[in-house]
């Protein structure tokens, strides 16, 4: 903390910066004889206060008050200290902007240590003014410039402040909204209950909060009312009130819901088994198809963990690991695995995963689909056997056997083909029915055709 002493007495300068320094450490007092010379230091440094003695020749201390408060423009604390005081010179140094006046004399540590207090006290004051005026001017330039509107009312519902957003809304110059009741630029319904929100203000202490639908513009706002207290009674004597415009939050509200919705359709009525899980694992919700076959009340399950619940032993592996790679952003589709009833049977189904995300992007749960192909598993199944079974009858038999297409070509020929032939099965798939042309004869023993071939007339007629 630095001070600036003037006055023209050198003896009092050097005992005062004496007392002052003593009496607050972190005080460095700097001192110089006459008013002229102040003003120079003020020019070469900066100083926290400034006491100054009141008759000086040349430039009295009122003179050099005045010419730091309207030449210099400053607001430095500026105490009086002259052992020469009359009311008058009290009062036109107060009204010249001095913060304190004070008088010489008595007791050195009694005057001194007032003095010293005085310094303190006033730089104190001086700091906690200019930091306020500075939050006020920041506050006053984003209440000025923000996209929302911003008024402040009084307990009449008069507006005593409005920003150039709330202007716009209403359609009104400053001017004319200053002093004007809210009813006067707002609609009746609208008025009716904002003078409600108004009133519990005032008489709770507390902000209110109110949405509603500027009906001109079909946009819609969220309210909030804050109570401004008055600094020397306590009492709520104003309210801020900010209009956050919230039409496009409403209107992805309003999609959400109805993809929701649309959602909630499918979800009930798919025909597949489809679960609702969290990020942790457990069962949100689970439709009737998956329900009707796993055998449980929709009560049951839910809350549940789907891997130790749905997914039988030898799956909940390969189920957590899909789990695991879903949370990292993977979308899941087609994996095979087997659930397991509440009776005990397993059932194979193909499982697909996605996520669905909140506005924000987070991850509320996945939705998973399982599709059931039991019942395809065992008629693939049966159809190997088959299969096999038509194999090895293919190979054993002693007919000559060739399988071809709709087309004439050769597609297969059993070994008892092979030798009546005399050709390999490779060599037999490089040719088709012509093949067979001046092989196979009429009763009368002329060449048949090849439309006349039996096998064609199979295949023309399309019968078994």
């Amino acid at each position: 903390m630095k001070a600036l002493l003037v006055d023209d007495e050198v003896d009092i300068l050097e005992q005062a910066k004496i007392f002052l320094q003593k009496e607050v450490e972190e005080l460095n007092v700097e001192t110089v004889a006459s008013a002229e010379k102040g003003l120079e230091r003020l020019k070469e440094d900066e100083f926290d206060a400034i006491v100054s003695d009141y008759q000086m020749p040349a430039m009295d201390g009122l003179e050099f008050l005045e010419t730091v408060r309207k030449e210099k423009k400053s607001n430095i604390p500026f105490i009086i200290f002259t052992g020469k005081g009359r009311e008058e010179v009290a009062m036109e140094a107060l009204n010249l902007g001095a913060d304190r006046y004070l008088q010489k004399g008595g007791n050195p540590r009694s005057q001194y240590g007032v003095l010293a207090q005085a310094i303190v006290q006033e730089v104190k004051h001086s700091k906690i003014e200019f930091e306020k005026a500075k939050v006020e001017a920041e506050l006053s330039s984003l209440v000025k410039g923000s996209n929302d509107p911003i008024y402040i009312v009084d307990e009449n519902c008069r507006i005593v402040f409005a920003n150039q957003a709330e202007l716009e809304k209403t359609g009104m110059s400053f001017e004319e909204i200053i002093g004007s009741k809210f009813r006067e630029s707002h609609p009746e319904k609208d008025a009716r209950a904002f003078e409600k929100k108004v009133r519990k203000t005032f008489d709770t202490g507390n902000s209110q909060r109110q949405e509603v639908k500027h009906e001109e513009t079909g946009r819609y706002y969220d309210r909030t009312l804050s109570p401004i207290k008055n600094p020397r009674t306590g009492k709520v004597d104003r309210i801020a009130v900010i209009s956050k415009d919230v039409t496009e939050r409403k209107q992805r509200e309003k999609e959400l819901r109805e993809s929701e919705a649309r959602f909630r359709r499918f979800f009930e009525n798919e025909p597949e088994y489809c679960y609702m899980v969290s990020p942790k694992g457990k069962i949100i919700d689970v439709n009737e198809s998956a329900l009707d076959t796993l055998g449980y009340r929709k009560e049951e399950i839910k809350g549940k963990p789907l891997l130790s619940t749905v997914y039988a032993p030898s799956s909940q592996e390969k189920a957590r690991k899909l789990f695991e790679e879903w949370k990292k952003g993977k979308e899941i589709k087609g994996e095979e695995l087997q659930i397991i009833t509440k009776e005990r049977e397993k059932r194979t189904v193909l499982l697909s995963a996605a996520s669905v995300k909140d506005g924000e992007g987070n991850v509320r749960y996945s939705v998973s689909i399982q599709r059931d192909i039991t019942e395809r598993k065992e008629r693939e199944k049966e159809l190997r056997k088959s299969e096999e079974k038509y194999r090895g009858l293919f190979e054993s038999v002693e007919v000559a056997i060739v399988v071809h297409g709709p087309d004439g070509e050769i597609l297969s020929a059993n070994p008892a083909a092979e030798e009546a032939f005399g050709l390999t099965e490779e060599q037999l798939r490089e040719k088709d029915l012509n093949f067979w042309k001046g092989k196979l004869y009429r009763e009368n023993g002329e060449p048949m055709e090849v439309h006349e071939f039996p096998v064609s007339k199979i295949l023309d007629s399309e019968k078994p």
